[in-house]
């Protein structure tokens, strides 16, 4: 925001709050004047990974091929134009899109793709960049939505009640989600809590391959700030990303390196020095 506006006006609680120009605030001031409190801005320290999964010859419905390891732990940030490339790989890897060629090699054993299925099955786990359409279902409780697709099973077959909201108290607390309770409908909750009990969903299935499409996208900067430490938390317990985010600062902070496609193939990387906020938001421009 304070790269594209000249004044901004905050509304709170239905009431505006603060109001001035932009260019006078920090990000840790523009947090506070939003939320009322104190946000701790995140920044990823960055270091080296060896390799545990690889992308080889990777041809998909919109891209290709494409050849890419991804460290142990590495956040690999993703730019393109729309249509490039980076979110098609995204999808593909995640099930939604086609595989034509190539293979992904996950500690040096092929994984099956094809479906969301197989792509979980074989510990890829895919956060859409839309929650409303693709995430949730909006008819069913909290507890239900962080439990989909992994039900807790008990005797064998049947759902397990009390380990559903088992999971919703661990989740609940690990994740700072704001709610009345579990039975209450996911709809109810604020675009950043509902982004929790997606990602929570997937860290239950500890995935060896995290997918972020937009992972913050439509959520407050406080809840922004708590997502980036669930990632960071989650790359510390061995888990790989590739992520992908529009807001050139919020890709700086978080990742190890950065892969810039063009007409569907990878273009260049940034390293190190090299992952500034200006170089990524070039590298998204450039053709």
């Amino acid at each position: 925001m304070r790269q594209l506006c000249s004044e901004y006006t905050v509304l709170r609680d239905g009431k505006v709050t603060a109001s001035g120009k932009a260019a006078e605030l920090s990000a840790e001031a523009m947090a506070r004047v939003i939320t009322g409190a104190d946000v701790a801005e995140f920044h990823r320290a960055r270091k080296d990974h060896g390799a545990a999964i690889e992308l080889s010859g990777l041809s998909f419905s919109g891209g290709g091929p494409v050849d890419l390891a991804i460290g142990h732990g590495e956040i690999v940030g993703l730019v393109g134009l729309l249509g490039e490339g980076p979110q098609e790989l995204m999808r593909a890897l995640g099930g939604l899109l086609p595989i034509e060629a190539g293979a992904v090699l996950i500690d040096g054993r092929e994984a099956r793709l094809g479906s969301p299925g197989q792509s979980l099955g074989s510990g890829i786990a895919y956060l859409t960049h839309d929650r409303i359409g693709e995430g949730l279902v909006g008819s069913m409780s909290v507890t239900e939505n962080l439990n989909l697709g992994n039900w807790p099973l008990s005797l064998g077959w049947l759902v397990s009640g009390a380990g559903m909201n088992r999971r919703m108290r661990e989740a609940r607390g690990a994740m700072e989600i704001v709610m009345g309770s579990g039975a209450q409908e996911i709809g109810e909750l604020s675009g950043g809590n509902q982004q929790k009990v997606l990602l929570g969903r997937l860290l239950e299935r500890k995935p060896r391959l995290l997918l972020l499409d937009e992972p913050t996208v439509g959520v407050d900067v406080a809840a922004k700030e708590q997502i980036h430490r669930l990632i960071d938390g989650a790359t510390k317990a061995g888990v790989s990303v590739l992520l992908l985010a529009q807001d050139p600062e919020e890709m700086q902070r978080l990742v190890d390196r950065v892969v810039i496609f063009s007409k569907g193939r990878i273009a260049r990387m940034l390293r190190g020095a090299e992952i500034t906020i200006d170089a990524i938001a070039e590298a998204r421009a450039a053709r």
